[in-house]
């Protein structure tokens, strides 16, 4: 290749990289502008202008007590659960609630709308509670031998002793207190 071919071919190579370099940014500007969605569509009769859900099961008026029915449900079910890996979930959103309800306590004021807090929270563990079916497996079949509060009470031992006796392979730290 002589010279002047390698000029062209460096000449063709800087080129296409300079064109291929802002045709990205051209075809995105174009493609998703900075619009306000939202603002666009009007909305349909009736709907209110403050997002707000309604009362919800286990907190028909928001408050407080919302908070602490969860933090009783989650407890509740991780108990029952034990070294189940299915308490995994509702260990962690027990931990969760609990951080925000020492927040609502110690700092209400990070919170800008408590009530639609109770609410959300009371909501969101409804959905994870209407999933739940105790004694079936994930895809929603019973697993051999029928459910496992079917068990005689001797066999059962507390989540607890049976989590951190040394039965499984779990450590004590990783036992639900």
């Amino acid at each position: 290749m002589g010279g002047r071919a390698r000029r062209a071919a460096l000449i063709a190579i800087v080129v296409g990289a300079i064109a291929s370099g802002s045709a990205p940014a051209l075809a995105d500007s174009l493609l998703v502008p900075n619009t306000n969605w939202t603002a666009l569509p009007p909305p349909l009769p009736g709907t209110p202008d403050q997002r707000q859900p309604g009362p919800v099961p286990n907190c028909e008026t928001p408050s407080v007590h919302c908070i602490d029915t969860e933090i009783e449900r989650m407890t509740e079910l991780r108990d029952r659960l034990g070294c189940d890996h299915r308490a995994v979930f509702p260990t962690t959103y027990l931990e969760l609630t609990k951080e925000i309800r020492r927040t609502v306590e110690t700092d209400a004021d990070r919170f800008q709308d408590l009530n639609y807090l109770y609410t959300e929270d009371a909501l969101f563990a409804n959905f994870y509670f209407d999933t739940w079916r105790p004694g079936r497996t994930e895809d929603g079949s019973r697993p051999p031998g029928g459910s496992p509060s079917s068990k005689p009470q001797a066999a059962r031992s507390p989540p607890l002793r049976r989590c951190c006796s040394g039965s499984t392979r779990t450590s004590r730290t990783t036992c639900p207190s």
